[in-house]
């Protein structure tokens, strides 16, 4: 279970046009490459329909950190007052009870609306007389649009079979195209054609894109017997993330002589473990086959530890 941390880029926010946007850093300080989803609670008041964050699934590696962006657009109809809103993160493969962890708050003011001017009386008669005119093009209005055609709803970011079910109920007919995707979850919709709130007519098809997960990639033939710098190369162009261990083996010192795993297809961005040769015994420097200096990975005391320090000698022998 990964210990995630998660800090907004300011404490108080203030709308603009009635939106802000937040910007929260989550930080994975475990040791694999882990997919973080974040979404957004607020006060008591305020209702999800408010919050929105750009990419709300990335791809964290082991200590490193990304930035998410959060919109806060309450609406017009939003009641006036103080609110907050704070961001939460939970690894995407389980359930956000599991794991989440909630960032500090950030506040934010909802302001009530300008009084409107008082009108003179001789007005009353003119503006009771222009209301009535808009609802009659409303009316009109309206009845154009349902005979014309019908609203597209928002899907992206859905799953497949509810975007599918919300465009059935508005009378369109979906039609799903598979295709990979490393930021969207398996199985949810990561873009549509008609966009939201275009118009469509009734019955007309709406095309939804939707993720087939990572895309999956081969493991390089011929990384055994090759040198670590050269296989590390060869990972890094196939778009694999290279690990790193040692043994005795019967290939020269600092060559490959297996890997974990030995063969694929395996989601891009996945690690792969190169086994670095030490020779027949003695010591070896797994470092200084890797230049420039990369992540290095030895075996020390039976314990893997990572370093960016300079190559240095480990022995090799009983207990090593």
């Amino acid at each position: 279970m990964t210990a995630w941390q998660i800090s907004p880029a300011t404490e108080r926010v203030e709308l603009a046009d009635g939106q802000a946007e937040v910007v929260f850093t989550v930080t994975n300080p475990g040791p694999v490459d882990t997919r973080a989803t974040v979404d957004i609670v607020g006060s008591e008041q305020a209702q999800a329909s408010w919050f929105t964050v750009a990419e709300p699934q990335q791809l964290i590696p082991h200590g490193g950190s990304k930035q998410f962006t959060a919109t806060v657009k309450p609406g017009e109809k939003a009641p006036a007052g103080s609110h907050w809103l704070a961001g939460r993160v939970y690894s995407a493969d389980v359930a956000p009870e599991e794991d989440s962890v909630t960032s500090n708050r950030v506040a934010f003011e909802i302001k009530p609306p300008p009084e409107k001017p008082k009108s003179k009386d001789w007005l009353w008669a003119l503006i009771a007389g222009g209301v009535l005119l808009l609802v009659i093009i409303g009316v009109v209005t309206a009845l154009m649009m349902r005979r014309s055609g019908v609203e597209v709803p928002d899907v992206v970011g859905k799953p497949q079979a509810q975007a599918e079910q919300m465009l059935k109920d508005n009378g369109l007919v979906p039609k799903a195209a598979q295709q990979p995707s490393d930021a969207v979850a398996n199985g949810n919709v990561i873009s549509q054609d008609p966009a939201a709130g275009a118009s469509a007519k009734k019955d007309s098809t709406v095309t939804i894109n939707v993720s087939s997960g990572a895309d999956m990639v081969p493991i390089p033939a011929g990384l055994v017997g090759m040198k670590v710098d050269d296989a590390v190369d060869r990972l890094q162009k196939a778009g694999l993330v290279p690990g790193f261990d040692q043994g005795a083996s019967s290939q020269p010192a600092n060559h490959v002589y297996k890997t974990a795993p030995n063969q694929g297809p395996v989601p891009k961005g996945s690690k792969v473990i190169l086994y670095v040769s030490t020779g027949s015994g003695g010591t070896t420097d797994v470092c200084k086959g890797i230049n420039p200096p990369k992540w290095c990975w030895l075996r020390v005391t039976d314990v893997i530890v990572p370093t960016f320090m300079p190559p240095f000698t480990v022995p090799v022998g009983p207990g090593h």
